[in-house]
């Protein structure tokens, strides 16, 4: 049962990623997002899937595509129907499922599961009532132009803040980087007005001011370019390891249900 489960829900993903829904009609920038499933009404339908209770599994599925009319939840719900015995609401719900626009191994799993459940009632057993939560669908289904795999949940995107050390580093840089050329420049000022000076003690103060400009400026500059140098550094640091992060929390595996 719970191999049936899994592999009737990787069904439901190939249906969601399925080529036929991701070439919209509409042009890029103008889809609109596929409405959200109730996420605790799915898994409340897996549980109860998973453990045969097929008439709970029922309801749960129906709410959950009633809240966003995932083709997942759709295919759930006739699978628990037609494990419940409740052919002819099983039979009404695939073929609502392949009303959807489902080709390849979506539909001929859908097909192959409303000749089981034609089989069943040609048989002439008696076919269970039909359980009083289960409503006739009877809104237009909205167009589906985008759908998100379903077999995980989404993890939190949390908002990328940059590294404040990272920050701090490189506007320190690039002050004292300003800071070292301003001081070499008024030094070249200073070695163009000594070359004007006649008296050899004013020439002499002047080259001494030089030097200590030239020395103060080299300084400021290398402190400048090592700070800056630092603060990209520990950014490029910072992206390799949130690349890593998300390469190690994206889903290496799809359960599948046929």
């Amino acid at each position: 049962m719970v191999a049936e489960l899994r592999r009737a829900w990787v069904l439901g993903f190939v249906l969601a990623a399925s080529p036929c829904l991701a070439a919209a009609t509409e042009p890029a920038g103008s889809q609109e997002t596929a409405a959200p499933t109730d996420g605790a009404a799915h898994d409340a339908g897996l549980r109860a899937y998973e453990r045969g209770d097929f008439r709970e599994a029922m309801v749960q599925f129906e709410r959950a595509y009633a809240s966003g009319e995932a083709p997942a939840d759709l295919y759930g719900w006739a699978q628990a129907a037609r494990n419940a015995a409740q052919y002819s609401v099983a039979i009404a719900l695939y073929r609502r499922f392949i009303d959807l626009g489902m080709e390849g191994d979506s539909r001929t799993a859908a097909e192959s599961n409303i000749a089981r459940c034609e089989e069943q009632l040609a048989a002439a057993e008696p076919e269970p009532e039909a359980s009083p939560t289960v409503s006739p669908i009877i809104s237009a289904p909205r167009p589906i132009t985008h759908a998100d795999p379903v077999d995980q949940p989404r993890p939190h995107r949390r908002e990328q803040r940059p590294d404040p050390l990272a920050v701090i580093l490189l506007s320190t840089g690039g002050a004292a980087t300003i800071a070292g050329a301003v001081i070499v420049g008024v030094g070249e000022v200073r070695r163009s007005t000594q070359g004007g000076t006649t008296e050899y003690r004013e020439f002499d103060n002047l080259d001494g001011q030089i030097d200590r400009l030239h020395i103060a400026g080299g300084v400021a500059l290398g402190v400048g370019v090592a700070l800056a140098t630092a603060g990209i550094v520990r950014l490029v640091l910072r992206r390799k390891r949130r690349g890593a992060a998300k390469a190690s929390t994206r889903p290496v595996g799809r359960w599948a249900w046929r």
